[in-house]
C-alpha cells in the first residue's frame, strides 16, 4: 500500500511525507488530484487480500465482504479464557485462577525426592507392588492376583527372593519362607523347627499305639518333622526299673514302686529317643 504519489496530488496534506488529494481550484489553477494503474491496483490488491486471508471468495455482486472479512478475523484471533484445571482445550488460555489452582494442587502432591505423608495411601489395583530400596538393596510388598495374600519378600545373600513373610486374608495367619524369626537376636524360630510354634503340640495330631513295634533299647528317632508326645506303662510283674532316654538324656524313670509305672516324655523333632526295661505293658505316641 502507498499513498496517491501522482503530480497532482496535494502534498503533505497529512503531514510531512502524507500526500493527500484535492478536488482542485480553477481560479488558483490547480488541477484535481488524478489516480494511476499503481494507486487503483494499489487499493485493490490490499482489500482484496484481506478479504481472501478470511478464507473468503471475491464476489462482484457483493459490497460487504470487506466487513465481513473483518468480523471473520477478529473472531479467530479472540482468546478465550478458562478457568477450568481438567481441559484439554488448544484453543483456550488458562486464567490466573486455573493457574493458581494447579499450583496449588502440585504443591500438594510428595515429591518424588521424598516427603512426609499426612494422609492415607491407597493402591487402588490387585496384584500392587510398592518396593524400598536402600543401600542396594530391594525390599518388596506385594499383594496377590485376587487380594487373598499379602507378602513381603526380602533377599538372601545372592539376592533371591524366596524369603519372605506371608499374611493370608482367609484365616487371618501370617506364614514365614525360608527365614529365621529373632526375638533380643536370639533365633527362636527357623525353617526347620517352625512347625514346633506353628502347629503346637496336640494341633493335627493323635495317639497311636506301638507296642508291637517298639522294643527295649531300642534307639527311635523323631521323623514326623514335629514334636510328639511318648508314653509308656511297665509291666508290673518285672521287677526291673525303666529308663527313658531322649539324645542320651535321662527323662523319665518308672519301677515297681511307682504310683502308675508310666513314664512321659516330649520328643523334638529330630530327636532320638529309647526305653531301657523289656517290661512294656504298652508303648503310645502322640504324633
Amino acid at each position: 500500500m502507498h499513498r496517491i504519489d501522482t503530480p497532482t496530488a496535494q502534498k503533505d496534506k497529512f503531514g510531512e511525507g502524507k500526500n493527500g488529494f484535492t478536488k482542485g481550484n480553477p481560479q488558483t489553477g490547480t488541477p484535481a488530484t488524478q489516480l494511476d494503474y499503481l494507486y487503483c491496483d494499489a487499493i485493490q490488491e490490499e482489500i482484496a487480500n484481506a478479504i481472501e486471508s478470511a478464507g473468503i471468495k471475491l464476489n462482484k455482486s457483493k459490497h460487504n465482504q470487506l466487513a465481513s472479512a473483518i468480523k471473520e478475523l477478529i473472531t479467530k484471533g479472540k482468546v478465550t479464557l478458562s478457568s477450568a484445571t481438567n481441559s484439554t482445550s488448544e484453543t483456550e488460555a488458562a486464567t490466573p485462577k486455573a493457574i493458581k489452582a494447579a499450583y496449588d494442587l502440585a504443591n500438594e502432591k510428595l515429591s518424588l525426592t521424598g516427603g512426609k505423608l499426612t494422609g492415607d495411601l491407597i493402591i487402588e489395583k490387585m496384584n500392587a507392588s510398592i518396593q524400598l530400596s536402600t543401600s542396594g538393596t530391594n525390599y518388596v510388598l506385594s499383594t496377590s492376583e485376587n487380594g487373598d495374600t499379602c507378602s513381603f519378600y526380602f533377599p538372601d545373600a545372592e539376592d533371591n527372593y524366596t524369603h519372605r513373610l506371608i499374611y493370608t486374608k482367609e484365616n487371618k495367619t501370617f506364614n514365614y519362607k525360608h527365614c529365621d524369626v529373632r526375638i533380643d537376636d536370639s533365633v527362636v524360630i527357623t525353617a526347620e523347627n517352625i512347625n514346633n510354634y506353628v502347629q503346637p503340640l496336640g494341633y493335627n495330631q493323635k495317639w497311636y499305639d506301638v507296642t508291637k513295634s517298639r522294643q527295649a533299647n531300642i534307639i527311635y528317632t523323631n521323623t514326623t518333622g514335629r514334636a510328639i508326645f511318648v508314653s509308656i506303662v511297665k509291666d508290673g510283674v518285672e521287677t526291673n526299673t525303666g529308663y527313658f532316654y531322649v539324645d542320651d538324656i535321662l527323662v523319665g524313670i518308672n519301677t515297681r514302686t511307682t504310683p502308675s509305672m508310666q513314664v512321659t516324655a516330649i520328643v523334638p523333632a529330630g530327636s532320638s529317643y529309647y526305653y531301657t526295661s523289656k517290661a512294656i505293658e504298652s508303648w503310645a505316641e502322640l504324633r
